[in-house]
C-alpha cells in the first residue's frame, strides 16, 4: 500500500510537472508544496501503521544495509579521497539509531594488511524478528545477514573474514524538515550489530 501510494504520487508530480514553457505563480508553487507536504504526512506521518506498512519499513531497512556495506567499501579504500571518505562515514552515521552503534559498525578489527582496498559484501538478509509495536511512537525487529570482506591488492583478492550477523531495526517517529516546515514522520534506522558465529 506504501509503494502504490508513493509511485501513485510521483506519477502525479510528474504528470502534472509544468513545462519549460509555463510560468509556475507563487501561489501555485506554494500550493504545490503544500499538497505535497499533506502526501507525505499522510503516508509517513500516520499513527498507525498496516502489516503492508510495517513490511515497507522492513524492506526500506533492508536498503539501509545494503548502503552500509558500501560506503564501508569506500570508507577503507584507498582509492577514495580522504574527504569522500569521510562523507560515506558521516552518511553511515546517519543510518544507526546511536552514536555508539555508528562507531561499533565501523569499527573492523580484521581489516588490516596489505590490500589497496576493501570490500564488504552483505547477503542472505533475513528478517528474523518483523517489527513490532513497542511504544506509541516506537516499533522494534531485527534481521540477520552473512557479511564477507574481501582483501583487494593488485594481484589477488583474498576472503579476510567471513560471518554471519545480527542488526536491530528501529522505526520511531522524528521530526524531518520539508522545505520551511517540519513534520512528525516515521524514519527507519538500525540498531546494534552482534556477530552470530
Amino acid at each position: 500500500m506504501l509503494k502504490y501510494s508513493i509511485l501513485i504520487t510521483l506519477c502525479f508530480w510528474i504528470v502534472a510537472a509544468p513545462t519549460c514553457e509555463d510560468a509556475i505563480s507563487p501561489v501555485d508553487a506554494r500550493m504545490d508544496h503544500l499538497v505535497r507536504l499533506e502526501t507525505v504526512s499522510e503516508v509517513f506521518a500516520s499513527e498507525s501503521l498496516s502489516d503492508d506498512n510495517l513490511e515497507a519499513f522492513e524492506f526500506k531497512a533492508v536498503e539501509k544495509l545494503m548502503d552500509y556495506s558500501d560506503y564501508l567499501g569506500i570508507i577503507y579504500s584507498k582509492e577514495f579521497p580522504a574527504s569522500f571518505r569521510e562523507q560515506a562515514r558521516q552518511n553511515i552515521a546517519g543510518f544507526f539509531n546511536s552514536n555508539q552503534n555508528a562507531e561499533a559498525a565501523l569499527s573492523f578489527k580484521c581489516i588490516s594488511g596489505p590490500y589497496n582496498s576493501f570490500q564488504i559484501l552483505v547477503d542472505s538478509v533475513e528478517i528474523i524478528e518483523p517489527l513490532s509495536r513497542e511504544a506509541d511512537t516506537r516499533y522494534m525487529g531485527s534481521m540477520r545477514y552473512a557479511e564477507k570482506i574481501l582483501g583487494i591488492n593488485t594481484s589477488d583478492t583474498i576472503i579476510v573474514s567471513h560471518s554471519h550477523k545480527t542488526i536491530g531495526i528501529i522505526l520511531q517517529m522524528d521530526y524531518k524538515d520539508f522545505g520551511e516546515n517540519s513534520l512528525l514522520v516515521w524514519e527507519i534506522l538500525l540498531g546494534e550489530i552482534t556477530s552470530g558465529d
